[in-house]
């Protein structure tokens, strides 16, 4: 990750994109320097998973926060409490490096896996949750697309309608 170049969050057009996160950019400076992950790219997760909502519950209420950790990682929490901002970016960011460590500095690997992408994955099987009745548990199939060419760039990919597939458009 050394070698990526990034764009600032305070720089046009991510200073206007982030500005729901700009209260958190001092932790995304933190854990971006603690784990050699620009801090664009945690910024870009919580608007990802969560509009950079602390308070978001998504995957069923399975998962939480900013950055939309599970409940396997919320361990270590102060008083249990995983959407605390500074834990739940601390989490996010140990998640996506672990990732990265994991999959030999593969950053395409590594963010399919954050939002729960793994070795084989089908669109079908992305699709599986929808047809079990739950339509938000259901892998974004845009998430490559929208992270890489719209929250990193320092735009917002649903102002711009980035992706294809679309598949969550039928949960809203």
């Amino acid at each position: 990750m050394s070698m990526i170049k990034s764009v600032s969050l305070e720089a046009e057009p991510a200073k206007t994109t982030f500005a729901s996160c700009r209260e958190y950019f001092p932790l995304f400076e933190k854990y971006g320097k603690k784990h050699n992950i620009p801090p664009i790219f945690l910024a870009s997760f919580a608007m990802q998973e969560s509009s950079c909502n602390p308070h978001a519950s998504g995957d069923n209420g399975g998962a939480y926060g900013l950055m939309q950790i599970t409940k396997d990682k919320c361990g270590g929490a102060p008083g249990g409490d995983c959407s605390s901002p500074d834990y739940n970016v601390m989490m996010g960011a140990k998640t996506f490096a672990d990732g990265l460590s994991s999959s030999n500095g593969n950053v395409l690997v590594a963010l399919g896996a954050y939002n729960g992408w793994e070795k084989g994955l089908t669109k079908e099987k992305a699709l599986q949750a929808k047809a079990q009745g739950c339509c938000e548990c259901q892998q974004n199939l845009d998430y490559m697309q929208q992270f890489l060419n719209g929250w990193i760039l320092g735009l917002n990919p649903y102002s711009k309608r980035l992706g294809m597939m679309r598949n969550l458009d039928s949960c809203q």
